[in-house]
């Protein structure tokens, strides 16, 4: 019989990186059946002990595999892999999981309770739509008492074909968005030291609406544009004069006006062409003028 416990909740690692763990189940095997005539069950068997991490997606299970193996106190096996499997099998759609052993190689206390050296854990790691999959499937198909028809098989694989597929678009949606917000978070932090050491005044804490629209909509471009580019134009003292005189003016008042003016300058058609926010234009025409153009 396998007690399971359950809790949702988000987890840090050494490294910085933080995922959400939409549930983890740590289980305690009573060993007294003993269906399979083990000598000595305690020892022989490895999922006695386990734990499971269920993460959103399944580029999340890099992160807790890369926290598992550098855990010191344990050696770490890994016993299974889906990506393994996939590989072996292109065109199965079948159960999908990673597991690992970690083996305690010394006797330690935690939390007031002894773990013994040799103590094995099975830790199991796997993605929402994969361990949806595995809870519906493992008793109700794989371990099932009564007989499955072979069109409820069918329709397992095609659900896991779709899930794989899901996933894969999941995973493409994460990675576009982080993408997105580094780049966000790296011009902003730029332009705000800029902007302070310009006024004297720091924003860092707030990245605003107009700040987030308009690195949107020029974010394309900024791809082929330095820091450097758009930081060396505020050597000359004039561009700096005129953010600081002008504080009473919205688009001037925060640090994406420090891009603008770079925009203007060196990119004036994409500015005039993509400018996103009608209700500061007055504020560009201000900029556009003060670097030599005339603003729509």
């Amino acid at each position: 019989m396998k007690s399971k416990f359950r809790r949702r909740r988000k987890v840090v690692f050494d490294s910085g990186v933080m995922i959400t763990i939409p549930a983890e189940s740590i289980w305690l095997i009573d060993i007294s059946p003993n269906k399979k005539n083990y000598m000595d069950p305690s020892k022989q068997m490895t999922d006695i002990v386990g734990c499971r991490f269920v993460t959103l997606v399944s580029s999340d299970i890099e992160i807790v595999e890369r926290a598992l193996i550098g855990f010191s106190g344990w050696t770490v096996t890994r016993e299974r892999h889906y990506a393994d499997e996939v590989a072996a099998k292109p065109g199965e759609f079948d159960y999908q999981s990673v597991h690992y052993l970690a083996i305690c190689f010394q006797e330690f206390t935690h939390g007031g309770t002894i773990i013994p050296e040799g103590t094995t854990c099975e830790v199991q790691l796997r993605s929402l739509l994969q361990h949806a999959y595995a809870e519906l499937v493992h008793d109700n198909i794989y371990k099932a008492d009564q007989y499955v028809p072979q069109s409820t098989k069918r329709l397992v694989a095609r659900s896991m074909a779709l899930m794989e597929a899901t996933d894969e678009m999941f995973c493409s949606v994460a990675r576009e968005l982080d993408d997105v917000n580094r780049s966000q978070r790296f011009w902003y932090a730029c332009l705000d030291t800029k902007f302070k050491e310009i006024t004297g005044i720091g924003f860092y804490s707030s990245l605003d609406e107009h700040t987030l629209i308009i690195l949107e909509r020029f974010r394309e471009l900024l791809r082929t544009v330095s820091l450097a580019e758009v930081t060396r134009m505020f050597e000359a003292m004039a561009y700096r004069t005129k953010i600081a005189e002008r504080q009473d003016l919205e688009l001037f008042s925060k640090p994406i006006c420090v891009l603008v003016f770079w925009l203007a300058k060196h990119r004036f058609d994409d500015l005039s062409n993509d400018w996103p926010l009608a209700s500061l234009d007055s504020d560009v025409a201000e900029i556009a003028s003060f670097v030599g153009f005339s603003w729509h």
